[in-house]
């Protein structure tokens, strides 16, 4: 490598030294934890490929790294984080000691993952090391943008409840205590099983969105969400992984699912039955409960991700939430990531012509 970082541990000999920079910063969100390593090694077909680096004044800077475990050979796929294991804004990324991370150290991480026999290496920079990786990636190094939805939690939760909730969404808030909705919230796993039965009710909803026959969308979000996968991470993170259900007359409507740690609460789940929760505004109120517990935690944001369709962007902005631009950056040998994109836009153009085929015409009044 070059004359200011040194390559000194890959994969679990990396362990120490991680743990090391994540003592010296304790603002860190729980994807940047090993124990998120852990979860996804256990949960997917991931294999840790962390890379630890020292620089020559002594620092320690690491890059939590998965490798795809069903690639066979080092000409795999490598991932800091992959998609669906990503924690909204704050996910992958380089972490220094004490929150340092530059440029420099930017430009050695990159032409040391040139190196390596892969195909692809995608990194998704958080917040803290977000800047130095636009000043230290090298120009022809591919990049594709990214939307994340935050809300600033460090001005209080009465500044967050007046100035950034819309009046609509307060006004929902209120609705759903009128009507008795009642919040619990959960650190044990005892209500995983509630939210997956809450998941599975609200397949039809997420089908007709994406334009899906159901049965086609019950495959895909088992695929990326099984439920085994939330209750690995859920025993691997303890306490901090909440789960918080509203119910309405005793029945279960709306749940959510929220990491919290260091300077963040991370919503990374949500499900509701959308026949029963009606508009009872039981999602607002879950979202304000949390965000009030993450206030009184001492948490200065909660993030909720990103967002692919315009109705839950407006959600998202409706209780507080506010744009953040952001990159993925590529070291790859061949043009994976345009290809993927490429497909992902096909696949779409094709459901929604599938959707427009199966739907059932309306018969014209009169």
């Amino acid at each position: 490598m070059g004359e200011r970082l040194r390559l000194i541990a890959v994969g679990p000999a990396a362990r120490p030294g991680w743990h090391q920079v994540v003592a010296s910063h304790p603002g860190l969100a729980v994807c940047h934890l090993p124990e998120w390593m852990d979860a996804m090694r256990e949960a997917g077909p991931f294999a840790d490929a962390t890379r630890l680096y020292q620089a020559a004044d002594g620092r320690l800077v690491v890059l939590p790294l998965a490798r795809r475990r069903w690639w066979p050979g080092p000409r795999g796929l490598y991932d800091s984080w992959p998609p669906y294991w990503e924690g909204a804004r704050d996910s992958g990324g380089l972490l220094g000691e004490h929150g340092m991370i530059g440029p420099d150290d930017v430009r050695d991480v990159v032409a040391d993952l040139s190196r390596l026999r892969a195909l692809r290496v995608r990194v998704v920079p958080s917040t803290a090391d977000a800047e130095a990786w636009a000043l230290g990636a090298p120009p022809t190094l591919p990049r594709t943008p990214l939307t994340s939805y935050v809300v600033d939690l460090s001005c209080g939760f009465d500044a967050v409840w007046t100035e950034r909730f819309s009046k609509k969404a307060r006004a929902k808030c209120r609705r759903a205590e009128r009507e008795g909705i009642e919040i619990e919230k959960d650190t044990s796993g005892r209500l995983l099983d509630v939210f997956d039965q809450l998941y599975r009710r609200s397949l039809q909803a997420w089908a007709d969105e994406y334009y899906l026959p159901t049965p086609l969308a019950r495959r895909v979000i088992d695929a990326r969400h099984p439920h085994h996968k939330l209750q690995i991470v859920a025993e691997r993170l303890g306490s901090r992984c909440q789960v918080w259900i509203a119910r309405r007359c005793g029945t279960p409507v709306s749940g959510i699912v929220v990491f919290s740690h260091g300077a963040a609460a991370t919503y990374w789940k949500g499900a509701t039955d959308k026949a029963l929760v009606g508009s009872s505004g039981a999602t607002d109120l879950l979202h304000r409960s949390a965000m009030e517990d993450a206030c009184r935690a001492g948490r200065s944001r909660y993030d909720l991700g990103t967002s692919g369709l315009a109705s839950l962007t407006a959600f998202k902005e409706s209780i507080g939430a506010r744009r953040v631009d952001h990159v993925a950056y590529q070291v790859e040998r061949v043009p994976l990531t345009a290809s993927q994109e490429a497909l992902r836009t096909a696949f779409k153009g094709t459901a929604r012509a599938l959707h427009a085929r199966l739907k059932p015409a309306v018969p014209r009044s009169g």
